[in-house]
């Protein structure tokens, strides 16, 4: 509904005495009307209309639709000012929105129940009758468009095509706001992506690289949002850096939060916010990382509607989050791998300034730096259908859009030359973090391959960790708990040249670890199965002392309980079998089988 469909008072009022005369007709009989029984303003003359009728009439000005499954929610365009704003029905703003109106027409307040029912009734229309459009947080998207909410008090938004980009009055898309919605910087054009990088405190321009890439995937609506972390010490601007990011994309109050308590809350913050961000961090539970894993790459959840039995409050989609904290708090394989880390260093004090300083250089510069990010946007639109990745990272999507857009700044194959440095950083911290990783890293060092059952194995990994690990609760007593680990270290183990896979051998059940060569890296192979196989790398046939060394390094140097027999020695591939008594793993004896592969 435009602004010139919209009923002047007069019109309104005109409808309700019509109305009302209709309603006298068909009755036959007068209708005495009590304001304070009947909520309304009658005589004994003729019924006047009830606060409920007003209200619904005042509503009859306001273009009503609901938002698509699972939520199915009904919003409001109404025209405040001059220009046209969109609420949810039940929600504050349009209640209030009601109320003014009511006032203006009628110079008294309606009662509490007047307003329930109009708004039940108003819902009812919006949801039954309006027609179904989507709502969103401060991005939305169009076939060939971008656009971005200002937040300003206007409702004005960003428009971003492969032609340009221009601030609109009234996009195509509708947005809803939150009590925390704070207005972006106005856009100017003409500035430099470098005007950002003396504000960020990374150590290399490739880390830069990589951050603009981050905060420009941010601007895509409906993606997969790769996590930003941030760990140094105190005073390495941590929190700074993830404010100034939050000021260019989607400008909250307060602008940095606690971690959610539970996912009630995070589904909460999520329906609010496009951007979720997470200060001062300690360690992050598994349910967490779960959580935020969903929220990077889209996953659903629901909580229970207050004072419901049965309906729920869902939410099923996607947002950028931020988190920063001084240790490592990101260390599970499948969040690493959806996450952009940086380690910050600190700030020597003769370098240090003050918030004040900051924020007002900021402030001054904020306009140009959002231009230069929206001209990277444009460049994405332009480039992303010719942009290709032979070997595709596990977040792909945020890849080639983040290649497409940073051309508009950089060579291209720039941005993916410093993303795969910090994937293998990433890679780094995990292992670190995995007891279980880095045990099977350290067993590797001398092996090119190893095979047996997963209680083998962890009787082999336990006296490299030493007696105090093993005692920890993270480090596993069973082997099922070994294969698990195993499954969630794999990942990165596979970048460092250990491939770990499941198998089985003559009807036994198991897990392998099998060879894997990513360019630059030393092929390696542990397979954990039914049977240890040790593979030796030659072109012939290796004597039985070599073979008896390397059975003993494989059992952590139990060679005097070595009984070897050859079976047959035949070059190129020669085969042996040697019975070894492994005391370690189970009490009776196992046979392993060893080759020499060409």
């Amino acid at each position: 509904m435009s602004t010139d469909e919209w009923l002047s008072d007069e019109e309104i009022i005109g409808r309700w005495e019509q109305q009302g005369k209709e309603r006298t007709s068909r009755s036959g009989k007068k209708h005495s009307a009590d304001a304070d029984d009947e909520g309304g303003t009658g005589d004994e003359k003729g019924r006047k209309p009830k606060q409920a009728d007003i209200l619904i009439g005042v509503a009859d000005n306001a273009a009503l639709f609901h938002t698509p499954a699972p939520d199915d929610d009904a919003f409001a365009d109404v025209v405040i000012n001059g220009h046209r704003e969109t609420h949810r029905v039940r929600g504050r703003i349009f209640r209030g929105w009601l109320r003014h109106k009511y006032f203006e027409l009628t110079g008294s307040a309606c009662n509490s129940e007047a307003l329930q029912v109009t708004i039940d009734t108003v819902e009812a229309k919006a949801r039954y009758k309006g027609p179904e459009q989507p709502v969103h947080i401060r991005i939305a998207g169009t076939d060939d468009a971008i656009y971005i909410d200002l937040g300003d008090l206007a409702w004005k938004a960003i428009k971003a095509t492969a032609s340009g980009w221009q601030i609109v009055d009234e996009p195509p898309v509708r947005f809803t706001r939150s009590q925390s919605t704070k207005p972006l910087p106005i856009p100017e054009r003409g500035g430099s992506i470098k005007l950002l990088q003396p504000f960020c405190n990374l150590k290399t321009s490739n880390e830069f690289v990589v951050l603009v890439g981050h905060v420009l995937a941010t601007l895509r609506p409906d993606a997969n949002y790769p996590v930003l972390v941030t760990t140094g010490e105190q005073g390495s601007c941590k929190s700074t850096l993830f404010r100034l990011i939050v000021r260019l994309v989607d400008p909250r109050s307060p602008e940095l939060r606690s971690l959610s308590k539970d996912e009630d809350a995070l589904i909460t913050a999520a329906k609010c916010a496009h951007a979720l961000s997470f200060d001062n961090i300690s360690g992050i539970p598994v349910w967490l990382s779960d959580a935020i894993c969903r929220l990077a790459t889209g996953g659903g959840a629901g909580k229970r509607k207050l004072y419901s039995d049965d309906d729920e409050i869902l939410f099923d989609g996607r947002r950028p989050t931020f988190l920063n904290g001084i240790e490592d708090v990101v260390t599970r394989g499948d969040l690493v791998d959806r996450s952009n880390i940086f380690s910050l260093e600190v700030i020597a004090e003769n370098k240090r300034r003050t918030e004040a300083e900051i924020d007002g250089e900021f402030a001054q510069k904020a306009p140009k730096i959002l231009g230069a990010l929206l001209d990277g946007l444009v460049a994405g639109l332009n480039n992303l259908s010719s942009v290709k990745i032979p070997e595709k990272p596990r977040m792909a999507d945020f890849a080639l859009w983040a290649e497409a857009c940073t051309r508009a700044y950089w060579r291209a194959g720039r941005f993916m030359k410093a993303y795969r440095e910090n994937l293998a950083a990433s890679v780094e911290l995990v292992l670190e973090a995995s007891t279980v990783g880095t045990a099977v890293r350290r067993f590797m060092q001398t092996r090119e391959e190893w095979s047996g059952t997963a209680q083998e194995l962890l009787g082999l990994l336990t006296p490299l960790v030493g007696e105090q690990v093993s005692r920890e609760r993270e480090w596993p007593k069973r082997p099922n708990t070994l294969s698990g680990k195993l499954k969630r270290a794999a990942p990165a183990l596979r970048k460092v040249g250990i491939h770990v896979t499941r198998g089985g051998r003559a009807g036994h059940a198991g897990e392998r670890v099998s060879e894997y060569q990513p360019p630059g890296v030393q092929r390696r192979r542990v397979d954990v199965d039914a049977v240890a196989v040790i593979v030796i790398p030659g072109r012939h046939a290796v004597d039985l002392a070599e073979r008896e060394q390397a059975v003993a390094q494989t059992l952590d140097g139990d060679r005097d309980n070595l009984k070897t027999r050859q079976r047959s020695v035949d070059a190129p591939f020669a085969t042996g079998e040697v019975e070894i008594p492994c005391q370690r793993a189970l009490t009776h004896c196992h046979r392993h089988r060893f080759r020499d592969i060409r």
